[in-house]
């Protein structure tokens, strides 16, 4: 039988076997990250996701922005609507004099004419907001001045708006929002021999903040009712 041993009685495959194992080839020699490159694939990676973390938060800053801005918007016309209901609701009950017999300095809505159009409005000819007499509305609705602030960036503080159960806006009972309602009414002239108010401008304007640290947000919304 013919095995082709060496001197040393290895055939030629196991010296070929024993070579192999002692000598690494190109291949082996390639497998496998150094230092370097790990490094390098973690700060891509690091870098990578935190982009993506940082788009992720300015979006959701953006979309709490737009809802709450939706929210304001609503609010402010509720208020605009509110002025215009107690307009009709004046008129349909006869009071339609154009002149405050007892003039402006007289914020009390109790001593105004009794035919005066703006009848129980006048509190709002500084700043206002409209509140329910009780959680049942089971009253109409009062007009309240707001308490008049010693901060110059405003002029007046009005309460927060609560949030109800049912999901309605107001001051009787609910969770406090981040929301503030403002309403001035503000008549204006027609020129004659006599002055007459012809209407009234009716500004309603909706604060808040987005979140605590994030900046103080408005929203205006004027329009004009007529006598």
């Amino acid at each position: 039988m013919n095995n082709h041993s060496n001197q040393k009685g290895f055939t030629s495959l196991e010296k070929t076997v024993k070579f192999s194992r002692s000598f690494p080839t190109r291949r082996d020699s390639l497998t496998g990250f150094t230092m370097v490159e790990a490094l390098v694939a973690i700060t891509v990676l690091t870098i990578g996701v935190t982009g993506v973390l940082s788009l992720l938060a300015q979006s959701l800053v953006n979309a709490d922005y737009a809802k709450n801005q939706i929210t304001a918007f609503f609010l402010a016309q509720e208020g605009q609507e509110l002025v215009i209901g107690k307009r009709n609701t004046n008129r349909l009950q006869g009071k339609i004099d154009p002149v405050n017999t007892l003039g402006n300095n007289d914020l009390g809505n109790e001593y105004d004419n009794p035919l005066y159009w703006l009848k129980e409005m006048r509190r709002c000819f500084g700043a206002c907001y409209i509140g329910t007499a009780d959680e049942n509305f089971s009253k109409p609705k009062s007009f309240k001045k707001c308490v008049e602030s010693v901060d110059s960036e405003d002029d007046s503080i009005c309460p927060v708006l609560n949030l109800t159960p049912n999901g309605f806006y107001g001051y009787d009972g609910g969770d406090p929002t981040i929301f503030t309602r403002e309403i001035q009414v503000t008549p204006f002239m027609v020129s004659g021999e006599e002055p007459k108010e012809r209407g009234a401008t009716v500004r309603v304007t909706i604060k808040w903040r987005d979140r605590p640290a994030s900046p103080n947000r408005s929203f205006t919304l004027n329009s004009i009712i007529f006598r």
